[in-house]
């Protein structure tokens, strides 16, 4: 699959019945060959297996004129673990069962990581599509 925003959060997002780029807890968590993508019936973090490392909060969350959502990079520490070939892009709450997706990710530059245990830095494009386009 190839990289894919979760339909029911861009729902959200759009409709503003509770997601806002930039507002609150944004973080990434690396996924390991053990998650099967369904951007339309995964909606929580609850929704995914195989999760190998989170990011800290993602930082300097924007949206520019022409729709293109972007942030400074995800950082993740000490990541140790199954290969991850994909990421997702979620607003943290703190539970995971009301954590919403907004993002999946498989091609994107530093993907897969092969965990060593140290620091890894996921660069979000800087192109017209950035993390996400609407």
């Amino acid at each position: 699959m190839a990289n894919s925003a979760y339909k029911k959060g861009v729902k959200r997002l759009l409709n503003g019945s509770g997601l806002v780029w930039g507002t609150g807890n944004w973080k990434a968590v690396l996924l390991s060959s053990a998650y099967t993508v369904n951007t339309t019936t995964h909606e929580f973090l609850s929704d995914l297996t195989g999760t190998v490392a989170t990011s800290a909060n993602m930082t300097t969350l924007a949206v520019a004129d022409d729709g293109v959502f972007t942030a400074d990079p995800a950082e993740f520490t000490a990541v140790s673990g199954s290969t991850a070939p994909s990421l997702v892009v979620y607003h943290d709450t703190g539970t995971a069962g009301t954590s919403e997706l907004l993002i999946f990710f498989d091609s994107l530059a530093g993907l897969p990581i092969t965990p060593n245990g140290t620091n890894v830095t996921i660069e979000w494009s800087t192109g017209a599509d950035g993390l996400l386009h609407l």
